[in-house]
């Protein structure tokens, strides 16, 4: 039985490896594509690149007002924000993997973490676009700018509002479970040493 625990740590420990490495190439390209996002929008340029709202997309080259800038970054800042959140408790959850450390406190931690962030790219997802059409509507945002979203389409945000509640409730479940698991392990390991020195 030991054996078998050992040889699946193991193989934890070597796929840790190789998503740690992922984590890191994550970073780098969610880095450059925040920077090149915040270029477009602060310096109105990159014609050719969409940054989409949800109902409306605004091209680079429309990033020529207050409102249109400060709405760009907003978005951007808010969605990137979660992103590289959850790449850091991923990064830290694979680094204890590879250390052997699997039913920690601090694991589980790192798992809660994760499920709270899908829960607010959820929320997020779902927030959005109602906002968007409200600045819209209220003409802080010039609809001369924008690029109305085909209809009949799913927008950005909103499309995977469900889906994305329903993995954040889970992942929180799985950190529950795994809490319960390191717990009960914790009271056996104790247990067991009373019983050592009872012997």
């Amino acid at each position: 039985m030991e054996a078998e625990v050992s040889d699946s740590i193991r193989k934890i420990q070597k796929f840790s490896r190789y998503a740690r490495g992922f984590c890191i190439f994550f970073y780098i390209t969610l880095t450059l594509v925040f920077l090149a996002g915040v270029v477009t929008v602060l310096l109105g340029v990159r014609p050719g690149a969409k940054i989409n709202f949800g109902p409306y997309a605004i091209t680079g080259d429309h990033f020529v007002t207050p409102a249109t800038k400060a709405w760009g970054m907003i978005v951007l800042v808010a969605i990137f924000a979660i992103l590289f959140t959850g790449l850091f408790h991923l990064h830290r959850l694979f680094r204890n993997f590879i250390a052997g450390r699997i039913y920690t406190s601090d694991n589980v931690n790192h798992i809660r973490q994760l499920g709270t962030l899908t829960l607010e790219m959820a929320l997020l997802q779902l927030v959005m676009p109602i906002i968007s059409t409200a600045l819209l509507s209220s003409g802080v945002i010039d609809p001369s700018l924008v690029t109305p979203a085909p209809k009949g389409t799913a927008y950005l945000f909103g499309s995977g509002v469900l889906p994305g509640f329903v993995t954040g409730g889970i992942i929180l479940l799985a950190s529950w479970i795994m809490d319960l698991g390191r717990h009960t392990r914790d009271e056996a390991d104790e247990l067991r040493r009373d019983a050592e020195l009872i012997v």
